[in-house]
């Protein structure tokens, strides 16, 4: 901060009357709390009267901020906004007012700890599932946190609240067990518990003596899980779950297992036990019901009195193409009429129309599960929106009338390029989170990445607030009419509106909970269903493809729309025979780029023996005339955790090598790094400068367009060769889409053995230049606007995204941590060694 800063501050602060209207007057403060030290960032909004002095700033802010292990004088307030500049405060600033401060609506206030708080008296812990693969690090505080405090945190972060108490074992690393029940009051600090203490959450037998399996049902309005013994029968486990829903009727009962593969059940009094399910496994259950009590069912639609009674009965199978409508009214209780899957959507409203209950003077709002139907087209047959027998449809009184159907298809799949959609500020001020499902880290990145994509966004909120008027109809804020379009794509506007367009009004930011979003995922690719880990990447391109297939077949296959508009390019092949000179051309499209990280040079698979016993593998590329110390140099680069201060020795099966040695001299591809003591050989290498390898996006494209020999024959169909020959194959960009995604292919999968490159990519923030990768060589320059990072190993990752945010004319870079959004962004986020999916849009020509 210049002088001239503080010598600015100090003018504006000059004793002034605060008048009787500043006295009463509020206002909303942004409030961060950053604790290096802790790899701790808290951010909060909270509203104070001008009056109110620093001091009662900092005992609000740790008071909803939940820190009551921070005391109020241990911290300080190191920088604040005025009129967007930052200010640091005087000396005095702790008993000085918000007025006198000049302290506006929405500065942002910036605290950290003073460096009189007590660095002991914090403990870090590392907390392992039931499953052994998610891990949670937090900290602890010795003079306070009790085994109590950490059964429930331990509860809340892996889900486990339909789990039993006396079930859930807390075992720390040297197999010491936490005993809840005795010792729940007791610090964890007296039960032996020290810094950096490993602790793993074990789910064990019930008291019944029986090994736990959990039951995930799905079904179309919901989820739930069953916990069950393994000793289970399959024809039990099914009557287990009717006896639960009773007032329903079973129609359909499939189950899968945890790798989503279909179980037989053509022996069901087989135990789940003897189908390979072993206890704390979760296996599927798919679900579909009809409801199984007495309700009316309008038979004369021009009888308005003529009703009978529907069968109860459990035993009875349902007539034949029969449906349940399930109205809900505001006055009533639910009413529950019958219909016909061949009923036209006209039919089902005049026989709701017929009950006196079911009356409205407006329009309903229809629907079953994911799928909307729409009271526009009355004609159309019910069982043309995918509706089988035994279904429910949902009806509710829709307040106002929805968008004509008419106008659907052809607003939401017209042809669109970036140029015609506005630019104008769609975004609110501050951006929100998505709250974590249970592992759904993955889904979370990859939609903020994909709601920060301004073209895509654009279409969709003008689908969404678009006003159709006609005469006195409008459109009800609440009605999706993407669902007409299909039950991704309405899932996915959804997503977006609760994003983006909620209430502005409110002083606060709240996370949303893409619940549906995950559901309706998961019907269509049951993996995404589960509560296990997923590639942001393969969400991201099944999401882009679905939506794609809705579009285009709500407006007939022929016709482009704006995914195809946006995200889809088209690569060259030429395949050249290195006889004749022969070529053939293939144009094929993508629309998601992915690129390895592999230089040019030879692959080794290494394997890492530490000094304490410990081991680790890794895949490395070399050049061809590198020596092998090159490997130790190579595994140092995507290792960087690794410090090397002793000696390393290389060896084979034929036994220890030489340094020196060349690379094109070794016949085998796998070889040991093994660490020792320091000791006083000749021709050893025992320090190792992990200096990254100078890696670019550049790099890779240049590597994923150069021309590769073909390892097998080509059979070339050129009339004068006719024959298997030696081949070349180069891959070159036919066209570049708007908006281009780029995976970084950190993850491979070589000889069983799964690995994460670590191995940091260089990628410009501005002015990606593309022009000479396109055959025609046309001008394509990009800027880098999301970016999808996965952070830690292969087996124990999390994926955060960070975006520019575009609001009130600025743009401003974002974290996006699930739930947790910050504004404090550095270029080391943005361009970082965790980089995974790059999301880049071409610049207009006319603002280059």
């Amino acid at each position: 901060m210049s002088n001239e800063h503080v010598s600015h501050l100090n003018d504006l602060i000059i004793t002034e009357n605060i008048s009787n209207n500043v006295s009463y007057s509020r206002i909303v403060l942004q409030l961060q709390y950053k604790d290096y030290r802790r790899n701790l960032i808290i951010e909060r909004h909270a509203t104070f009267m001008f009056t109110d002095t620093i001091s009662d700033v900092v005992q609000k802010f740790l008071r909803i901020a939940n820190l009551n292990d921070v005391l109020p004088e241990n911290v300080i307030l190191v920088e604040f906004t005025f009129d967007n500049q930052p200010m640091i405060p005087p000396s005095s600033y702790k008993h000085m007012t918000l007025n006198e401060l000049k302290i506006k609506q929405n500065s942002i206030l910036y605290f950290e700890p003073s460096a009189a708080v007590a660095i002991a008296r914090f403990s870090r812990l590392t907390i392992f599932g039931p499953n052994r693969i998610v891990k949670r690090e937090c900290e602890w505080n010795k003079e306070t946190t009790t085994l109590k405090m950490l059964f429930d945190f331990v509860i809340t972060t892996f889900s486990l609240q339909s789990i039993k108490h006396e079930q859930i074992r807390l075992i720390t690393i040297y197999d010491n067990e936490l005993d809840i029940i005795s010792n729940s009051d007791k610090l964890l600090f007296d039960l032996g518990v020290n810094d950096d203490t490993w602790i793993f959450v074990q789910v064990v037998e019930s008291q019944l003596g029986t090994s736990i399996v959990y039951v995930d049902c799905a079904y179309t309005n919901g989820r739930k899980i069953f916990d069950v013994p393994s000793t289970i029968s399959i024809e039990k486990l099914k009557n287990r779950i009717e006896k639960h829903f009773n007032d329903y009727r079973l129609l359909e009962f499939n189950l899968f297992n945890r790798m989503h593969e279909k179980i037989d059940q053509n022996m069901p009094n087989q135990m789940l036990c003897e189908l390979d399910i072993k206890p704390g496994q979760t296996i599927y259950a798919a679900l579909r019901f009809t409801f199984s009590d007495t309700s009316s069912s309008v038979l004369n639609n021009n009888t308005s009195n003529t009703t009978t009674t529907r069968t109860s009965s459990l035993i009875k199978k349902p007539q034949t193409d029969e449906v349940v409508v399930a109205y809900q009214s505001p006055d009533h209780d639910s009413v529950k009429i019958g219909t016909n899957i061949h009923d036209t959507v006209g039919e089902l409203i005049e026989n709701l129309k017929a009950h006196p209950q079911c009356q409205t003077v407006g329009q309903y709002h229809i629907s079953c599960g994911s799928i909307c139907i729409s009271n526009e087209q009355p004609n159309r047959y019910l069982c043309t929106y995918g509706i089988k027998p035994g279904d429910v449809i949902n009806v509710r009184r829709a307040e106002k009338t929805p968008v004509q159907q008419s106008n659907v298809n052809n607003r939401f799949t017209s042809l669109y390029t970036v140029g015609e959609l506005s630019r104008s500020t769609i975004y609110d001020t501050r951006p929100i989170g998505l709250d974590n499902l249970i592992n759904t880290c993955y889904m979370n990145s990859a939609l903020q990445c994909l709601a920060h994509t301004i073209p895509l966004t654009q279409f969709f909120l003008n689908g969404l607030i678009q006003n159709i008027s006609d005469d006195n109809r409008s459109t009800d804020p609440d009605w999706n009419q993407f669902y007409e379009v299909g039950a991704v794509t309405g899932a996915y506007a959804d997503v977006l509106r609760n994003l983006l367009l909620r209430n502005k009004s409110s002083t606060f930011n709240f996370a949303f909970r893409p619940i549906h979003m995950k559901e309706t995922i998961g019907i269509r690719a049951p993996r995404f269903a589960t509560s296990d880990q997923q590639d942001a990447q393969e969400f991201m391109n099944f999401l882009l493809d679905e939506i794609h297939k809705e579009m285009k077949e709500a407006n007939g296959n022929e016709s482009n729309n704006i995914i195809e508009e946006l995200f889809f390019g088209k690569i060259q092949s030429t395949i050249t025979c290195l006889e004749c000179k022969h070529e053939v051309q293939a144009i094929n499209p993508f629309s998601i780029l992915s690129l390895p990280l592999v230089q040019s040079g030879r692959q080794f698979t290494i394997k890492f023996i530490e000094l304490n016993g410990g081991n680790d593998r890794a895949i490395v590329n070399v050049p061809e005339d590198g020596q092998v110390k090159s490997l130790i140099q190579a595994f140092a680069d995507v290792r960087p955790s690794y410090r090397f201060f002793r000696t390393i020795i290389v060896m084979t099966d034929d036994g220890q090598i030489d340094l020196e040695k060349p690379l094109n001299q070794l016949s085998t591809t796998e070889v040991v790094l093994v660490e020792q003591e320091d000791w006083s050989g000749t021709g050893q290498v025992n320090r190792f400068t992990k200096k990254p390898k100078p890696l670019t996006l550049e790099c890779c494209l240049r590597e994923f367009c150069s021309i590769e020999n073909l390892e097998d024959s080509y059979l070339c169909e050129q009339e004068t060769c006719k024959k298997h020959t030696k081949a070349s194959k180069q891959l070159q960009f036919y066209t570049l889409p708007p908006i281009i995604i780029i995976q970084l292919k950190r993850f491979s999968h070589k000889d069983g053995l799964r690995d994460k490159i670590q191995t940091f990519v260089e990628y410009p923030i501005e002015g990606l230049d593309l022009s000479s990768f396109l055959l025609s060589r046309e001008e394509a320059i990009y800027d880098l606007f999301a970016v999808t990072k996965h952070t830690g190993s292969i087996y124990s990752g999390h994926y955060i995204a960070v975006a520019k945010h575009e609001a009130n004319g600025s743009s401003l870079w974002y974290k996006f941590d699930d739930s947790y959004v910050s504004s404090f962004c550095y270029s080391n986020d943005i361009v970082s060694d965790d980089a995974y999916l790059l999301f880049y849009m071409r610049k207009d020509k006319s603002k280059q």
